[in-house]
């Protein structure tokens, strides 16, 4: 397990198995966020696509807090990847850029 007091991801991958638990603000500009592992968003996300932020793999994302996603570029989900809204988060859309899912992915709310 990984636990860090926020995240910024603006290209590259995260990747593997752990799990990474963000206590502040994550901010995801772009890149991919892959591997078999977690992502737990504790204290809000930020997406602003200055490119394409890919969640794949079969990489969770979950998210805890308030998140946005904003920006020109798309947002992609697939191979298995899952996007999590936990009872506690909120996902606002202020963007028409592309939304992509492929494969057998998922967006999930937690009721």
């Amino acid at each position: 397990m990984i636990q860090a007091a926020s995240y910024t991801q603006s290209g590259g991958t995260l990747s593997g198995t752990d799990t990474v638990t963000v206590e502040g603000m994550s901010v995801w500009t772009g890149g991919t966020m892959g591997g078999s592992g977690t992502t737990n968003a504790l204290g809000g996300l930020g997406v602003t696509t200055n490119s394409t932020a890919s969640l794949s793999d079969t990489r969770t994302l979950n998210n805890a807090g308030t998140a946005t996603w904003a920006g020109a570029f798309p947002f992609s989900i697939a191979a298995g990847a899952t996007l999590m809204n936990l009872p506690t988060g909120t996902f606002a859309i202020q963007t028409s850029a592309d939304f992509n899912l492929s494969g057998p992915s998922t967006i999930r709310e937690w009721w």
